[in-house]
């Protein structure tokens, strides 16, 4: 009977571990707090690049572009190859400077041993009227990744970008 009642902790520990310990998340780090209120922007303007071979840059631009213009903070959401002339304008220049890539392939083939997906995204807010820098963060992206339906590098761009968003949209409406 102790035998089984172990048998029964182990399995709830191991289940509660699977679900709460591998959960996707993010993080921020304000490099340079921002130094005025967004409310005043009409637009925004996002370029992304990266430091690695890959489309993970467009991914995440499209994924930004997307959920700001979901949120409705700005009256137009540009990417930074199609953005017009515009005053009141607000440029977000992205690079991605640290990426972990697992693919749906590893994640198949090695489950919980192809670890977290993760992306660090350097994020400079820019003034185009003054062309001057008014805030920095980076923002992290990590997939779940303790099994194997966990998630992938797109799980984590997902991540970056809430992150990106939900400080922009906490600064656009406090």
């Amino acid at each position: 009977m102790k035998y089984k009642n172990l048998l029964y902790t182990v399995a709830i520990i191991y289940t509660l571990f699977m679900i709460n310990g591998c959960a996707s998340n993010g993080a921020l780090h304000l490099l340079q707090p921002l130094e005025v209120n967004l409310t005043g922007y009409e637009s925004m303007v996002v370029s992304i690049s990266s430091n690695f071979p890959g489309n993970e840059k467009s991914q995440l631009e499209s994924l930004i572009i997307s959920k700001l213009r979901a949120k409705q903070l700005f009256e137009k959401v540009y990417s930074g190859e199609a953005a017009p002339n515009t005053d009141k304008a607000l440029q977000m220049k992205g690079v991605i400077i640290e990426i972990k890539k697992v693919d749906a392939g590893s994640r198949m083939m090695l489950g919980a041993l192809a670890g977290q997906a993760r992306v660090l995204v350097n994020v400079s807010l820019i003034d185009l009227t003054a062309n001057k820098i008014i805030g920095e963060f980076n923002a992290e992206g990590k997939s779940s990744g303790g099994s194997i339906f966990a998630g992938t590098t797109s799980q984590a761009l997902d991540q970056a970008a809430d992150q990106i968003v939900n400080l922009i949209q906490t600064e656009a409406h406090p």
